[in-house]
């Protein structure tokens, strides 16, 4: 992850930085919140070492599609939509950070089964209500959440 955003700045220089600064301190501040968690429940019982790196990886990924190059197929919806590129980068990069991990989920070093759960926490930390993710998953509206906050 360190690789792919090394040189994220230079891809959109006009956006606040989303670097490895940023996610550190969203993975600080996750750590934080679940510290916080404890008064009430011992950390083991809030999310399981599974979910946690579930967790732990969308606060890497979830603004990967803020550094992805704009492609052509895009460039024409944001003319379709009256968007400059970069505001349909950061109205859309959410979504567009879903698809990548999805696309590139063996290059991440994800499973398969573990990909999707992923991109949707990743997705999930801008627009997407809570209460419309899928509820198979005990902690996914709450791991979202924290990535949310």
């Amino acid at each position: 992850m360190r690789e792919l955003w090394a040189n994220g700045d230079r891809i959109h220089p006009y956006f606040t930085l989303h670097g490895v600064p940023h996610l550190s301190n969203v993975q600080l501040r996750i750590g934080e919140l679940l510290s916080c968690s404890r008064v009430t429940r011992r950390l083991p019982d809030v999310l399981t070492g599974q979910e946690l790196f579930f967790l732990l990886a969308a606060c890497w990924l979830h603004d990967v599609g803020m550094i992805l190059p704009v492609q052509t197929a895009e460039k024409e919806i944001a003319r379709e939509q009256g968007l400059t590129e970069a505001e349909f980068v950061r109205s859309t990069h959410h979504s567009r950070s879903k698809q990548y991990i999805l696309e590139h989920a063996s290059t991440l070093g994800l499973e398969v089964d573990e990909a999707p759960i992923i991109a949707t926490i990743a997705e999930a930390h801008r627009k997407v209500p809570l209460s419309q993710l899928p509820a198979s998953l005990p902690n996914l509206r709450f791991m979202s959440a924290c990535l949310r906050v």
